[in-house]
């Protein structure tokens, strides 16, 4: 759902976003009979997904954050 706010973060070559239900079913039958897009969709999601939010990458934001100590990391999802 685009309401999720993960345009944000990842374009329409690497996730499917919709607005309601039809335009939701709409984009199920198109990507249903298109293999070769819904494997390309998927394969870029996944690739930019465990670059950026990986659990390591993750978990190490998430301690660094309880703990309070100070990285000069930078996240992708936190400025």
């Amino acid at each position: 759902d685009e309401k999720t706010k993960y345009r944000d973060f990842f374009n329409n070559n690497e996730m499917v976003f919709y607005k309601n239900e039809n335009d939701l079913s709409e984009k199920i039958l198109k990507i249903s009979r298109d293999e070769k897009l819904r494997r390309s969709i998927g394969r870029k999601g996944k690739e930019k997904y465990m670059k950026f939010f990986n659990s390591t990458l993750v978990a190490e934001f998430l301690i660094s954050k309880t703990l309070n100590i100070k990285t000069k990391k930078k996240y992708f999802w936190h400025n």
